[in-house]
Formats: structure tokens, C-alpha cells, sequence
């Protein structure tokens, strides 16, 4: 025998607006149905601040990592720049001088 889940009302899903809009924020940010869901308004607004915020702090550890690994490259990038600016300023230099002969 099966039992239904108290915390879930199977009869507002179809209808209910809110459910539709709950269950994209849900697919979207791939964190599933489950077995347990808020049926109160007060309670889906906070699952969706939670997913809301879960995401950007997800995206936030990601930025901060890959920055973490890009500094190094972005100092050779600099360091490469400066190089190439100098040696020609070294050709023109010779220029000027293979000029002025």
C-alpha cells in the first residue's frame, strides 16, 4: 500500500499557478522534486529563495576559483606586453639611428 506524502497537494499541481511556477524554478535550477515539498505560499517562497541563492552562491565560489587560476596568466599576458613594448622601442631606436647615417 502506498502512502501519500503529507506535505504534498496533489490536487492543486495541475492548477495552480504558483506550482507552475515553483516546479521551473525547481527544473531550473536542477535541484529536483522529491518526496517532500512546501505546500504553504510562505514556505515555497523560501524553497525559491533558497534555490535563488544556493545558484548564486554557486556561481560566486565559481567566479572566485576561476579568477583565482586567471591572475597568473593575465601576469605573463603583462609581462609578454611590456616585453614586446620595449624591444620596439629598441627597433625604432636602431631605425632612427640606421636614419640619421
Amino acid at each position: 500500500m502506498k502512502t501519500e506524502s503529507p506535505f504534498l497537494d496533489k490536487t492543486a499541481l495541475n492548477h495552480d499557478e504558483e506550482i507552475r511556477v515553483r516546479r521551473s524554478i525547481v527544473t531550473a535550477t536542477t535541484v529536483g522534486y522529491g518526496d517532500v515539498s512546501p505546500v504553504t505560499h510562505e514556505g515555497r517562497l523560501i524553497a525559491v529563495a533558497l534555490m535563488i541563492v544556493g545558484i548564486g552562491f554557486i556561481g560566486l565560489l565559481t567566479a572566485t576559483i576561476t579568477s583565482f587560476f586567471m591572475q597568473p596568466e593575465q601576469q605573463h599576458e603583462r609581462n609578454v606586453e611590456e616585453r614586446l613594448a620595449h624591444i620596439e622601442a629598441q627597433l625604432q631606436q636602431l631605425l632612427e639611428r640606421k636614419g640619421a647615417e
